[in-house]
């Protein structure tokens, strides 16, 4: 994910889906404020990014964002000209199902964001940034909450906005819900105008937390100071009037750019800005800011019954085997839902921020808070995606047996997609991306047998953990779900893609069962043919053996003998000089004919 602070972050969910978090606008390093929406799939953890166009979705920072029932509404911001701006867009999953699908979209219909003209609703809203904002479910009204306009008084760098304005989503109605219409002045018993705060709203009170204002101090040289904020206040949406509550106990630190994250009847504070010296963080130099990654609960169900009870918790937190987030602010923080009965709730989803005043502190990870039944355990963090690290591309090669690559269909791919990922998920592993990179008929295979490679891009840290977790793949799972016959696993590793692709041609070819059974029949029958044959030449040895004895016997033994032989004048085997046999008559000539033995000797 490309690094940003100052954007968005919400979850939809439908029935036959997944929840899906997605990922709107922000600003990057080098100023560029974006407006695509990046998918980021909570069961695969693959990240898509879904192109728009910037007439329908305008690009955004800083603005308010909130959602309900599948409806996501935004508010103000800067725009991609560098503009505060107060207009209202409205995001409907319902009119836009394409935003569930795993594929590359575009997303082109009009009605996906519907336009909404404040100045005929309220002509007193200007354009405004760093708004906070949350929705009561139940009336499914957003609230807005703050922010810094662009209206600028002498001396000074903006004015900051105390009021707070709705937006109903059934009515489409926006109007102005606290009671008092001045907006710039400090209301008595109301928080003090103020910008990058957040808001949370439980059992039909708003909560508000934090914040800042900037503002420049009176000296020669006019240097930027920044007041910031840890008070908390409860806002009555049936009265329109404030309460501040006197929480007891530690309280976190003065802060703006954080989260607060409604989860159950708890809200977990996570990061944000404040000053290098707590002392001087209501009167605090620009230039000694620094960044927190500390997290704070805060039980409302004990501030609704009586405020002695109602204190900040500071969480401890287990990290993962790659620490934890960095400091940062001007983040986003989001609840996902359970998904285990009795578990209402799941993780908290971390996204993005800036982790430091230069360019370079631009974040694009994403991190997890995990939380045990037991109230008293640790938080567990875990990293989703690293977006700031080195990444590798990891292949792993299967070979399928009695499959042509044109029956490798899509949803056999995404069967083998889904199952690396879910393989890699388990293991801990930051997947960004699982692609099929290479399918084709195997080289050297005996039968009809196809070579599928997946490519998975995960964190360089993570390389060895990732190709351990893949070499232990079961095959048998993959069978089942793909039904294919037999699926081998020829290699996995890291590098180049075609030099990897070129090891495979050296990888042993293991045959496929019918193979094996095939070759061994052939062997045994040429065993057995063998031992036919040996045994056939064994029995007419055995037969010839005594006539070449008795032969051996009636050989003359002396030179006597031969004398006596010769003298018969009848013609006798005779005795074998260097390897030649020949015939002595009774001329005593040689001859150079082969001689057999005579009926006499058989």
């Amino acid at each position: 994910m490309e690094p940003r602070y100052g954007h968005q972050t919400f979850v939809f969910t439908n029935k036959t889906e997944p929840a899906k978090v997605f990922i709107y606008g922000g600003k990057q390093g080098d100023g560029v404020i974006l407006n695509g929406i990046i998918q980021v799939n909570t069961q695969t953890l693959q990240l898509k990014t879904m192109a728009t166009e910037p007439a329908l979705i305008p690009g955004r920072a800083f603005a308010a964002g909130t959602g309900t029932e599948g409806v996501y509404i935004t508010f103000g911001g800067i725009n991609q000209s560098f503009v505060l701006v107060n207009d209202l867009h409205v995001l409907n999953s319902k009119q836009f199902p394409a935003l569930f699908s795993d594929e590359n979209v575009v997303i082109k219909q009009s009605a996906a964001y519907n336009n909404v003209k404040l100045f005929d609703a309220f002509p007193g809203v200007p354009p405004i940034q760093g708004m906070a904002s949350t929705v009561d479910p139940n009336a499914q009204i957003v609230y807005l909450i703050g922010g810094q306009t662009n209206i600028r008084e002498q001396g000074q760098l903006a004015k900051y906005s105390s009021c707070v304005f709705g937006y109903s989503v059934l009515d489409k109605t926006f109007f102005l819900a606290s009671s008092s219409q001045n907006c710039y002045a400090q209301p008595p018993e109301a928080p003090e105008p103020r910008a990058f705060a957040t808001a949370f709203e439980y059992q039909g009170y708003i909560y508000y937390f934090g914040g800042s204002v900037i503002r420049l101090n009176q000296s020669v040289q006019p240097e930027p100071i920044i007041n910031f904020y840890n008070d908390l206040w409860r806002f009555n949406v049936q009265t329109g009037l404030w309460k501040q509550l006197k929480l007891s106990g530690v309280q976190p630190l003065p802060r703006d750019g954080h989260t607060t994250t409604l989860r159950g009847s708890k809200v977990y504070l996570f990061g944000g800005r404040t000053c290098e010296d707590p002392k001087q963080s209501s009167n605090c130099s620009i230039k000694t800011l620094t960044f927190l990654n500390d997290l704070w609960s805060l039980d409302l169900e004990n501030c609704t019954h009586s405020e002695r009870i109602c204190s900040w918790k500071k969480n401890q937190v287990k990290n993962s085997s790659l620490g934890a987030p960095v400091p940062r602010a001007f983040h986003q923080a989001v609840a996902l839902k359970g998904s285990s009965p009795g578990f209402e709730w799941g993780d908290i989803w971390i996204t993005a921020g800036v982790s430091s005043v230069d360019d370079g502190g631009v974040l694009g990870d994403i991190w997890s808070l995990g939380f045990s039944p037991n109230p008293n355990a640790p938080a567990q963090v875990n990293v989703l995606s690293s977006g700031g690290s080195q990444h590798e591309y990891i292949y792993t090669a299967f070979r399928l047996n009695q499959l042509l690559p044109f029956n490798f269909t899509i949803e056999m791919n995404l069967i083998f997609k889904s199952f690396l990922a879910q393989l890699l998920s388990n293991a801990g592993i930051l997947t960004q991306e699982i692609e099929l990179v290479v399918i084709k008929a195997a080289a050297i295979a005996r039968e009809e047998e196809t070579n599928a490679i997946y490519a998975a891009l995960v964190d360089l840290r993570q390389t060895d953990t990732a190709i351990d977790a893949l070499k232990r793949a079961p095959l048998e799972t993959l069978q089942q779900l793909s039904n294919v016959r037999k699926i081998t696993l020829l290699k996995v590793g890291s590098g180049e893609l075609e030099t990897f692709e070129q090891t495979l041609e050296t990888v042993p070819y293991h045959p496929s069962s019918l193979s094996t059974t095939i070759l061994v029949i052939i062997v045994v029958m040429s065993v057995f043919g063998f031992a036919l044959i040996t045994a056939i030449a064994a029995i007419v040895f055995w037969k010839m053996y005594p006539k070449k004895k008795a032969a051996k016997a009636n050989h003359p033994t002396s030179d006597n003998q031969l004398s006596n032989e010769v003298n018969t004048n009848t013609p006798r085997l005779a005795y074998s000089v260097d390897g030649i046999d020949a015939t002595r008559n009774n001329d005593n000539t040689e001859t150079d004919d082969e001689i057999w033995p005579t009926s006499e000797h058989s």
